[in-house]
């Protein structure tokens, strides 16, 4: 490895995200994406050759690495695979013949199926033709779909669509039924897409035409997030939602409203594909105090902490430190009541002089309700300092630490790993968790962005 690889390794971040090798002509030569860009890139050119003997002739031409940071793993895995699409890079595998690549199809059907296929195993489907073996309802259709990719992870493309799948509904039925299927009282199916044309027609006109509707921007929806569209996508369900308002739909604007909050909860945290994959909070109110009691049980608190606040700093080596305080109410984030905070100690990094900072601004804030509950970044120690800050101002406010690194959480009664709390209890706790460390470390990058614009 070249000095000037090594040092551009060590500026890499630790975040999630998408890097792409150039050669000295500014050649994009191999674009990848990792949940930890700094330690995956360094991977790279540790290893032997002989481990990755598609990529011989890759390393020693490579020599700039570019990096787009994300706030989730979910987002690394759409934006790598818009990049291998735009730049076809040599050393990716090819992409005419490889099967290790996915793609997302969509049928062009009434309601089109969504489906995974390698490009390789479609062109059987397409050689074929309607009269081969591959005829049939779901294999014409499929020949004629519209493909999105290519995505290098399946593992991840197909969780990703599940997470997805809660939120805008789609069908995956191989064949019609008399009855709505099993998925739909899941909540994975809306109930008509796979029903046969007879029992559709049993449905009042207004409930037809409303399903049909709403699965058709569901499948518009998952387009938009598949091809990195999530922005406008955000945009246009916000539109939705006060135009649906304004006519006094309030039933169309409340759904437009769930789904709205379930793309952004899934999109703020970035650890979602992982061993403690974070499931998606449900819409009723019941199953956010349940979530509520669980913990308040767990902590053996007097009664669940239905406001939480959560903590968590940003910085490098000390420098533009940032804090950061996020707010939940019954389980769901309050934005109204997120707060950032310009740490002002310098030097050396100290994150436990950090908390201390940043919780003795915002308890000095008595016009802001407190909480039922503090969760702060770090370990025991952090907790206890959180504790010491409370004592000051006698405050007589639960606290617990929940490290980014650590699977356990620290509680007046000890050390309490993730794997043993109760699902609900432990959904919330990572939430918190990965939304304060999101909102820090926005504002970290937002301090660092302002001050490379203003240098000579």
């Amino acid at each position: 490895m070249s000095k000037s690889i090594a040092a551009q390794i060590r500026r890499l971040p630790t975040a999630s995200g998408v890097y792409l090798f150039r050669n000295q002509r500014g050649r994009i030569l191999y674009i990848g994406k990792a949940i930890n860009l700094r330690n995956r890139v360094r991977s790279h050119f540790q290893s032997k050759p002989s481990a990755y003997p598609t990529k011989i002739g890759l390393y020693e031409n490579v020599t700039h690495i570019d990096w787009y940071e994300n706030e989730s793993e979910i987002e690394a895995l759409i934006l790598e695979a818009n990049l291998i699409k735009k730049y076809e890079p040599r050393f990716n595998v090819d992409l005419k013949d490889n099967t290790n690549y996915l793609f997302v199809g969509f049928t062009k059907e009434e309601f089109p199926h969504v489906f995974f296929t390698h490009q390789f195993a479609l062109k059987k489907v397409l050689h074929l033709g309607p009269k081969g073996s591959a005829s049939g309802r779901g294999r014409t259709s499929r020949a004629q779909a519209d493909l999105i990719g290519p995505f290098t992870s399946a593992t991840a493309t197909r969780e990703t669509l599940a997470a997805l799948r809660h939120i805008f509904p789609y069908c995956t039925c191989t064949e019609t039924h008399e009855r709505p299927c099993v998925r739909t009282q899941l909540g994975k199916c809306l109930g008509l897409c796979c029903l046969k044309a007879q029992a559709r027609l049993k449905l009042p006109a207004t409930e037809r035409a409303e399903l049909t509707s709403a699965y058709r921007r569901n499948i518009r929806s998952l387009k938009a997030i598949l091809t990195g569209r999530k922005k406008d996508l955000l945009k246009t369900l916000k539109q939705g939602i006060i135009a649906a308002a304004k006519r006094q739909d309030f039933e169309a604007a409340a759904k437009l409203r769930d789904q709205y909050r379930g793309l952004e909860e899934l999109f703020a945290h970035e650890r979602v594909l992982s061993r403690f994959a974070l499931e998606l909070p449900k819409a009723s109110h019941a199953s956010r105090m349940h979530e509520l009691r669980e913990l308040g049980q767990t902590l053996r608190l007097a009664a669940p902490p239905r406001r939480i606040e959560a903590y968590d700093v940003a910085n490098i080596q000390g420098e533009l430190a940032t804090g950061s305080m996020v707010t939940f109410e019954n389980g769901l984030p309050n934005k109204n009541f997120y707060r950032k905070f310009k740490i002002k100690i310098s030097g050396r990094p100290n994150d436990v002089a950090m908390i201390r900072e940043v919780l003795q601004r915002r308890i000095a804030h008595t016009e802001w309700p407190y909480p039922d509950l503090i969760v702060v970044d770090g370990g025991k120690t952090q907790r206890n300092t959180a504790l010491s800050v409370l004592r000051v101002y006698k405050l007589d406010i639960p606290a617990i630490g929940h490290a980014k690194g650590l699977s356990e959480i620290h509680t007046e009664t000890g050390l309490i790993p993730l794997a043993e709390l109760p699902d609900g209890a432990r959904n919330l706790l990572l939430r918190l968790r990965d939304e304060a460390h999101r909102f820090a470390r926005k504002y970290f990058h937002w301090r660092q962005k302002k001050m490379i614009s203003v240098k000579p």
